[in-house]
């Protein structure tokens, strides 16, 4: 992967997880779209984002995760509890 390409999937990545943290949610054919890559791509994405999220609970002491809402078809931010 190249410096930009390299670039593209951090930011897509933060996007994504700033629009997580901030209640939204995030729908996988729409950020395709949004950054013109695959759903597989928005899929790892998120994968990454739920184990960042699975190791900064061990520091934070807030379990948070991104679960699959299949009634909206979407991905969300949830809090599970407090560590």
């Amino acid at each position: 992967m190249d410096e930009d390409g390299k670039k593209g999937k951090v930011e897509r990545v933060l996007g994504i997880y700033t629009q997580l943290i901030g209640g939204h949610a995030v729908n996988k054919a729409e950020e395709a779209r949004r950054y013109g890559v695959d759903e597989k791509s928005i899929y790892r994405d998120i994968k990454d984002i739920r184990n960042f999220l699975e190791e900064d609970a061990e520091n934070t002491g807030y379990a948070n995760t991104v679960i699959y809402d299949i009634a909206d078809n979407c991905y969300r931010m949830e809090q599970l509890y407090l560590i």
